[in-house]
């Protein structure tokens, strides 16, 4: 997960992911199961297009990516397929409360968590099989 700058991933995560050349090389994240969030500060700031930026080094890896289905209720309400994006507005007031994700945002995530955990299970077991 990272920051979205200007619709894509954060400069300082991209050069950490340019990077990983000897894991893809080596094939040391074929099969590992994965997912993607981001945050913005500007409604249409470019969550998604972050999210599928996110995503493009994942699978240029090997790994597996877990989204969120629209049978999923909060994310059929205000999320996306491709993880978990939220708009947390930059403060203007020093002295205000901090923007914080809401209830909604965190549902988001929590659903998303869990969906990882569990398609790791089912895939943890049936490579016991």
């Amino acid at each position: 997960g990272c920051p979205g700058h200007f619709g894509t991933i954060s400069s300082g995560l991209k050069s950490w992911i340019d990077k990983l050349g000897y894991l893809w090389a080596q094939g040391k994240l074929v099969d590992k199961i994965g997912a993607v969030f981001c945050t913005t500060a500007t409604v249409h700031g470019g969550l998604e297009s972050t999210l599928l930026n996110l995503i493009t080094p994942m699978l240029h890896q090997g790994m597996i990516v877990v989204g969120l289905p629209a049978n999923i209720t909060e994310n059929a309400l205000y999320g996306s397929y491709y993880g978990v994006g939220i708009t947390c507005p930059v403060e203007t007031d020093p002295n205000g409360p901090p923007n914080l994700p809401t209830g909604d945002d965190l549902a988001l995530g929590r659903s998303l968590g869990k969906r990882v955990a569990e398609i790791a299970g089912r895939y943890r077991s049936a490579e016991r099989e």
